[in-house]
């Protein structure tokens, strides 16, 4: 007899304990193996727990599991999917595994778009594409969305992503560092995540951030206000009059980043908090 659907979950669910920081993550990864590895969910559970699983996937589960426990590879990329804003996206190696504290990000840009008329959007270092592409899921007709990234493999991620979500005709991507591939044009909004790790921090990371997501998406090249000093001092050049900068803020960086804007004549600079009271975005005006 094989093994029930019920005791496979019972069995991710306690071998994921080891590596997880919480019960919610430890629930969200078990939902992700269940989704995209056995196409089921909890109502299938539910509904269903005696249902005897295959040999053939009881072993690509196990095989997972291995992955994520030995190696602290992170379950997103393992099963090539990450969600964001409500969009499914596919992740690899090559891109960092978006968060939920980056959709503040994406409400703050939309609520700039139709009561203050904002329809040209820029999006400095996408990655996966989930910045751009959750903004441009939602913005009205006539909006236009680019997006940027230094690096080819990321693009290509975020371009699958583009066709995966019907989003192509939306989103413009183009490859090159902050605002090179976009010189001489000028939007109502930029918008980044930049990296912001100060790369003598590293050790710190949890082994899945260090190991396995990649160092040009996470740290900056010199110190940690590197990409706030850059967008700051170079943004004037590509927004239009009493256009919008929003960045995502590193832990305790808030009021040396405000610094940086302010001193590049930003005149309006605001921090908001994210969901766990940490200051995370910058908006600023020009």
């Amino acid at each position: 007899m094989g093994i029930t659907l019920q005791t496979l979950k019972n069995r991710i669910r306690q071998t994921l304990d080891a590596v997880t920081l919480s019960p919610e993550q430890t629930g969200a990864e078990t939902a992700y193996i269940m989704r995209y590895i056995l196409n089921l969910d909890d109502v299938a559970v539910l509904s269903d727990p005696d249902r005897e699983i295959p040999d053939t996937l009881e072993k690509q589960v196990d095989e997972i599991l291995k992955c994520r426990v030995e190696r602290r590879v992170p379950i997103q990329y393992l099963v090539s999917k990450a969600w964001f804003y409500g969009l499914e996206l596919f992740v690899t190696p090559e891109v960092l595994i978006p968060r939920p504290e980056t959709e503040l990000l994406v409400d703050q840009a939309l609520a700039l778009a139709t009561p203050s008329g904002c329809r040209r959007f820029l999006d400095i270092g996408t990655g996966s594409g989930a910045i751009a592409l959750a903004v441009a899921s939602r913005l009205p007709e006539g909006c236009h969305v680019v997006a940027t990234d230094v690096s080819s493999g990321a693009l290509r991620v975020a371009g699958h992503n583009a066709r995966n979500l019907g989003l192509s005709g939306k989103v413009v991507f183009l490859e090159g560092s902050l605002f090179e591939p976009v010189e001489g044009d000028v939007f109502d909004v930029i918008l980044s995540n930049p990296p912001y790790i100060d790369p003598a921090q590293r050790d710190t990371l949890a082994p899945e951030v260090r190991e396995h997501e990649p160092a040009l998406a996470l740290f900056a090249p010199e110190d940690a206000l590197h990409f706030y000093r850059e967008i700051a001092n170079r943004a004037g050049q590509h927004l239009n009059p009493g256009g919008w900068v929003i960045v995502e803020l590193g832990m305790g960086l808030a009021e040396a980043a405000r610094n940086c804007f302010s001193g590049a004549g930003f005149s309006t600079v605001r921090i908001e908090p994210d969901y766990a009271g940490i200051e995370r975005m910058l908006t600023a005006r020009l």
